[in-house]
Formats: C-alpha cells, structure tokens, sequence
C-alpha cells in the first residue's frame, strides 16, 4: 500500500571533507556518512504480479519536482549550476513490473545522470536513479557524483544509523569490480551495481 513521504523543509545536510571530496578510488559512497536530514517515510512489485498500479505502487509521497526542490539548496550551496537546466523527459508504458510512468534525467558529473521516475497517473515519485561511467569521469566530477549520493542517502533514509548499513551492505566504495548488491531501508529498497566501467544505484520506494 502506498505510504505518504513527507519532503522536509530546508533540509540540513552536513558534508566534511571526507564525505564529499575523497579521491574516486574512494567514491562515490562515503558521502552518506556524514549526511542528516528531516525527511521521512516510504516497493516494488513482484514479478508475478499484473502490471503496478496506483493502487498497489508504493511512492515517496510527492512528485519529482517537489523531491528536487527539496534536495536543490543543499546541492547548489556546493554546486550553484547544478539541476539549474530543463530535464529531459520521457514517458515509458507499464509493464508487468512497472507502472506507467515519466522520467526526469538531470545531468551529473561528465557522463551521469540522475533520473527521478514518477507514476504516471498519480505524478508521484517511486524511483531514483543515479548512474555514470567511472572511466569518463575525472577527480573533480567524480566528487560532485559522490556528494549528490550523499544527498540522496540522507533524503530517502532518514533513519542515520540505517543509513550506515545500507551503505555497508551495498559496499558502494567498489567501483572496479562487477557486483550487484541489495539493501533495504525504512522507506525504500536499494540496488547498486558495477558493469564494467558503468555504475549505478537504483533507490525504490516500498
């Protein structure tokens, strides 16, 4: 059942040195460690099941453009450019996994992307993903992808300590070898993967 996310507020976040601006044999997880944030609350369906509707889809609550507005004065304190252009956009058709939805990608670092997924109908957020190729980044994106992670680990977990093992157990520091590791938090589901030189992390309401 779709439960509500409350987007908080001026949401203060906390970066050190460490956090946001390691070298990127050490990016892009760490950056969650040090975040904090006021947001709480929110799925996937299994794969036997019809097409996701409104009914049986669990969101964040609220719509991209509220999830980003939220998340924007942190970003653009460090990164005054960053989101400041028009997303591009498309729609995709459900399927018997996923809902129709539209998604919004942003460009990050220089090959990234952070593509926040709304439903369709409800205009809902249900998914973010943020992805790049670590061969075309250099010290300085690589950094700025690492701290945008952090934002997100603090934005949809608001639980600290959770925080910390869902960063262990996805073990997102590895960025050389393959892997496809799970975590799952107090309002959503986690995947991070490593593809050769592409990496991802995929956060799912539940």
């Amino acid at each position: 059942m779709k439960k509500s996310f409350l987007l908080g507020i001026g949401l203060s976040l906390c970066f050190t040195l460490a956090a946001c601006g390691e070298q990127p044999s050490n990016t892009p997880a760490s950056s969650s460690s040090a975040a904090s944030s006021s947001i709480s609350s929110s799925s996937s369906a299994d794969s036997s099941q019809p097409a996701a509707t409104p009914s049986s889809l669990s969101t964040f609550g609220s719509s991209h453009e509220a999830f980003l507005e939220a998340i924007k004065p942190s970003i653009q304190n460090q990164y005054p450019t960053l989101f400041s252009e028009e997303p591009s956009v498309q729609e995709h058709d459900a399927s018997e996994v996923t809902p129709a939805a539209m998604s919004y990608s942003y460009p990050v670092g220089n090959s990234g992307a952070l593509v926040l997924f709304d439903e369709k109908d409800s205009q809902e957020l249900y998914e973010v993903f943020l992805s790049f190729q670590v061969d075309k980044e250099d010290e300085t994106s690589i950094q700025q992808i690492g701290f945008i992670q952090g934002i997100l680990f603090a934005a949809l977990e608001p639980n600290e300590a959770m925080r910390q093992q869902i960063d262990q157990q996805l073990n997102t520091s590895n960025i050389s070898e393959d892997a496809v590791t799970l975590a799952s938090g107090t309002v959503a589901d986690w995947t991070y993967l490593v593809d050769g030189t592409s990496i991802s992390l995929m956060v799912t309401a539940k």
